[in-house]
């Protein structure tokens, strides 16, 4: 069945039709008369409606969309090169992924202007537009992007559970994390291909001190805040790249990987 992202969900048992996108794209689906489209409001709302021909539907009435999980997931990813954010975009949406939110960090090999970061801005939201329909979300997820590496660590930080990835992490595990404690936010912040800088890592062991006052330094880390990578890497490499996952190769990054992981932790 055919899925459509509109405003505003329509009275049911209202005619209506479709306008500008929506409508080339249903003609080109050359719909008969008793034929369903769905409708969502993209606040995980929607309807069934009825093909009643001479492009109108009738609408049905509308209900909680299945397919939209609680667990509100952010992906920070800094800047990768060429197209592998579009990548990214695409596959964190399929997964469930609430927003995706792009920044500059120090091995930062693109670093997009303004006017060329807006023309970007655009083309990633239809990536994941696209890519919501057809894995028939019920939200489209946000893209956005930050001017700094400390912006993406403020906002990382205040989810209930944020996870910083680090190659030279060796004891604590994605395991560990996500079994400590129930959470419904979190936040999983990744590197471009050099990975993060020995002083942005120290940058989140200070966000840790400064939002939460321990006598525990690794309680902070581990529970609360940006913590150092929670996937013990096997050897130092980027992990947007190329990273291992239980003897699995990834394609993408592992924010993608471990998203539904979390979701099966995360408390509704």
């Amino acid at each position: 069945m055919a899925r459509f992202f509109v405003e505003k969900l329509p009275d049911p048992g209202a005619l209506f039709r479709l306008e500008g996108e929506n409508a080339r794209h249903a003609k080109v689906l050359r719909l008969r008369p008793d034929e369903e489209i769905t409708l969502c409001d993209g606040a995980a709302r929607e309807c069934v409606c009825r093909f009643v021909g001479g492009e109108e539907f009738l609408a049905g009435n509308a209900f909680p969309s299945p397919g939209e999980p609680k667990l509100f997931v952010s992906i920070f990813l800094a800047f990768p090169k060429a197209d592998k954010l579009e990548h990214v975009i695409q596959k964190a949406t399929e997964l469930g992924a609430a927003e995706i939110v792009a920044f500059p960090s120090r091995y930062c090999v693109s670093r997009p202007d303004e006017k060329s970061l807006k023309n970007k801005l655009e083309r990633w939201q239809k990536i994941a537009l696209a890519a919501a329909e057809q894995s028939r979300r019920g939200r489209i997820p946000a893209v956005r992007a930050l001017a700094s590496f400390d912006a993406a660590l403020k906002e990382a930080s205040a989810a209930e559970l944020p996870i910083l990835f680090y190659e030279n992490e060796r004891s604590r595990t994605l395991r560990d994390a996500i079994e400590a404690k129930p959470f419904r936010t979190a936040a999983l912040m990744t590197g471009a291909e050099g990975g993060f800088a020995q002083e942005e890592i120290t940058k989140a062991y200070r966000q840790n001190h400064h939002h939460h006052d321990s006598a525990d330094p690794d309680y902070t880390l581990f529970y609360h805040s940006i913590s150092e990578n929670l996937l013990p890497w096997q050897k130092p490499q980027n992990p947007l790249n190329h990273s291992l996952l239980h003897g699995r190769k990834l394609m993408y990054s592992p924010c993608c990987a471990i998203v539904p992981r979390l979701f099966q932790k995360g408390r509704s």
